[in-house]
């Protein structure tokens, strides 16, 4: 079983105002990155990477930055509608091939019910990813390591899974920056909104308190 938090409420827009001193800096979520039309480099925060819109991206902390700060998947990602799109992705992007799959919306009428719907969005999509232990990816299997992410204005949220769904953990916009496990939902239909435990948004983070934390 992997753990979860104490359940967290409040919301920082400021990591040093007093309200936010008691929130466990593990837990804090920096705000989505905002960049404009021109911009087309990120530099991810707590690390010395950056990337480009533009660029073929596989890794998870790559395109996971790379979601947030240009609000799309790398140009490697192609959209999975029908068989063929596998051939296609694999012809045009060999081993950085990875697909995607159409917004799911959060109608709870299909089969997985969204952790969206505690945050307001109202709809996401889902993006493969390589085995992480071996670094490959087959577009026919497709495997069981996703993001799921929505980029609407006002709700952007991103969340990896592991295991298709059974547990997920929210990214909080920043290398290595990512919430603790939750899940478990095999006898609740992924009912993700009962177990979450969303990340505290602050403007900063000390990050090397963060990392002397962890």
């Amino acid at each position: 079983m992997k753990s979860i938090l104490p359940k967290l409420i409040m919301i920082c827009m400021f990591s040093l105002s007093a309200s936010c001193k008691s929130v466990p800096i593990t837990m804090m979520k920096l705000r989505p990155p905002v960049l404009t039309d021109d911009q087309v480099t990120y530099a991810i925060p707590n690390s010395e990477k950056t990337i480009e819109k533009g660029k073929y991206y596989t890794h998870l902390e790559d395109v996971a930055a790379y979601v947030m700060a240009f609000k799309g998947l790398p140009d490697n990602y192609v959209l999975l509608t029908q068989s063929s799109d596998r051939i296609l992705c694999s012809r045009m992007y060999a081993e950085n091939c990875r697909l995607y799959k159409y917004p799911y919306h959060n109608d709870n009428t299909g089969k997985y019910n969204s952790p969206y719907l505690t945050d307001g969005a109202t709809d996401y999509y889902e993006a493969d990813l390589s085995d992480p232990s071996s670094g490959t990816y087959d577009p026919n299997s497709r495997g069981e390591f996703r993001i799921i992410f929505s980029v609407q204005e006002g709700h952007e949220i991103l969340y990896y899974t592991d295991d298709h769904y059974d547990h997920m953990s929210e990214y909080f916009n920043y290398y290595t920056g990512w919430g603790p496990w939750f899940g478990d939902n095999k006898s609740e239909k992924h009912n993700f909104s009962k177990k979450w435990n969303p990340g505290v948004v602050v403007e900063s983070i000390d990050f090397e308190k963060l990392n002397s934390a962890k």
